[in-house]
C-alpha cells in the first residue's frame, strides 16, 4: 500500500497529539528514572513543564505525578521518608486519580501510627473505584483467581 503525501499528512494530522503524548511521556519517564548528577537539572525540566501546563489549564498531571512517584520510591529505597513523603503529596496533587501515590502514603502513615493512613487508605480505594484501568485490572484478578 502506498501512502501518497496528502494521505501521510492527514495521517500525522490525525495521530499528531497521540504522538506528542507519547514522546512527552517517554521523556519525562526517562528524567524521573535518571538518578545522575544532573537530577538538578531534570527537576528544573519537570517544573518547566508543569508550570507550562497548568499555565494551559491542564486540570491534572499524570506524567508530573508518575515521574514524582518514582522519586518518592528511589527516596524511600534511600531511607529519606519525609522526602518521600513530600514526593507522594506533590504526586497527588498533580494527579488525585492516583492510587499508588496513595496507598504508598497509606503504608508509610500506618507504619508511623499516624491517623492519616485511614485518610490515605480510603483516598486510593476512592481513586480505583473512579478509575476503568484500575476497574479492568480488579476484574482480571477476581476472574483469574476466584
Amino acid at each position: 500500500m502506498t501512502a501518497y503525501p496528502g494521505e501521510l499528512v492527514r495521517l500525522l494530522k490525525r495521530y499528531a497529539s497521540c504522538i506528542l503524548a507519547f514522546c512527552t511521556v517517554a521523556a519525562l519517564l526517562t528524567l524521573g528514572a535518571n538518578a545522575s548528577p544532573a537530577r538538578a537539572s531534570n527537576d528544573t525540566h519537570l517544573d518547566a513543564y508543569k508550570r507550562k501546563q497548568l499555565s494551559r489549564g491542564a486540570a491534572q498531571l499524570p506524567v508530573v505525578a508518575q515521574v514524582l512517584y518514582r522519586q518518592a520510591m528511589a527516596a524511600l529505597e534511600d531511607g529519606k521518608k519525609q522526602e518521600a513523603e513530600d514526593l507522594l503529596l506533590q504526586a497527588v496533587r498533580m494527579n488525585p486519580d492516583f492510587p499508588d501515590a496513595y496507598f504508598t502514603l497509606a503504608r508509610l502513615k500506618g507504619l508511623s501510627f499516624d491517623g492519616e493512613a485511614l485518610f490515605f487508605l480510603a483516598r486510593a480505594f476512592d481513586s480505583i473505584r473512579r478509575s476503568f484501568h484500575y476497574q479492568s485490572l480488579l476484574a482480571v484478578n477476581g476472574i483469574l483467581f476466584a
